[in-house]
């Protein structure tokens, strides 16, 4: 909220005012004289003059400027506690990942003696090449997990980004405190269920017979891993009733579960499983198509 003028504060009680018709039906107590200054005539006189002396346009400005200091003196308050919370903001893990999402690729970070902190002389949003962020504490540490955008998927930062990235925690946080940045391709999901499906709505090949084009199993094992929280963490549980939930699905079997960081072997996921990377994708050598089977409820 930006301040307002003397100016917009009068016209505003003046537009207050003039939309109150009560005032015309005042009156005086005609049984108690001199408890007024005067009659009902001339309060409406008073109160309906066009003079610029009017006694009504002079309390009008009175009661403006006071407003006006009034609400001065709050925006000064304001700005006395703004500046007290950026001197002495605590940096806890969400502080850690809100703040990566401001790293801005290929600018330079100046010390801002006021607020005694690092900052950039410009802040432009097309330089935020941060678009998942996840922190948390661990033997001793504070993990950043972190990825961009890459044709529109999420991906690790390259090489040289990490390396700037790197630069810009070693100058805001804390001291004494160890990062690591952790920035790496998906963690691929191997998913083999056996789909017992009603034949009227979906064919052999798990596609929807009104529309071939689509499948409706796989599409919604994708829109479960879609929709979650980048590191949060992939429940079974969850998955089999985004299955369990499709149109024309009767009944499912989990065959197996698994899932590989990088070049490590593929594990089982027993119940759940949190990403090294942050995020998981179909194994593309092992797609959902391939590894899902479709038997007929008859």
């Amino acid at each position: 909220m930006e301040k307002r003028t003397l100016t917009e504060i009068y016209n505003a009680i003046a537009l207050e005012k003039a939309n109150m018709s009560v005032l015309n039906s005042w009156y005086t107590d005609n049984a108690n004289p001199g408890s007024v200054l005067d009659d009902e005539q001339t309060l409406l006189e008073d109160l309906t003059s066009i003079s610029k002396v009017a006694i009504w346009r002079l309390f009008m400005f009175i009661i403006a400027v006071a407003i006006w200091i009034h609400e001065g003196l709050w925006f000064v308050f304001r700005s006395e506690v703004d500046t007290s919370i950026d001197k002495h903001q605590p940096h806890t893990t969400r502080w850690y990942q809100e703040e990566s999402k401001t790293f801005q690729y290929g600018d330079d970070l100046a010390w801002n003696a006021e607020k005694h902190r690092y900052e950039y002389a410009v802040y432009d949003k097309t330089k935020r090449i941060i678009q998942r962020s996840a922190a948390y504490e661990g033997s001793g540490i504070v993990a950043i997990k972190v990825a961009r955008l890459l044709n529109n998927e999420l991906a690790a930062l390259d090489e040289q980004q990490e390396a700037a990235f790197t630069a810009f925690w070693q100058k805001n946080k804390d001291a004494g405190v160890v990062i690591n940045i952790i920035t790496s391709a998906a963690d691929l999901l191997k998913l083999e269920y056996e789909i017992f499906f009603d034949p009227l709505i979906i064919a052999p090949d798990g596609s929807l017979i009104s529309d071939p084009a689509i499948r409706p199993v796989d599409d919604a094992i994708n829109n479960y891993i879609a929709n979650l929280d980048f590191n949060g963490r992939f429940r079974l549980e969850k998955c089999d009733a985004y299955i369990y939930d499709v149109v024309g699905v009767i009944d499912y079997k989990r065959v197996s579960a698994q899932t590989k960081a990088g070049l490590n072997d593929y594990e089982d996921i027993n119940i759940s499983k949190v990403a090294l990377s942050g995020y998981f994708i179909i194994d593309p050598d092992n797609t959902l198509q391939d590894l899902i089977t479709y038997t007929a409820n008859v």
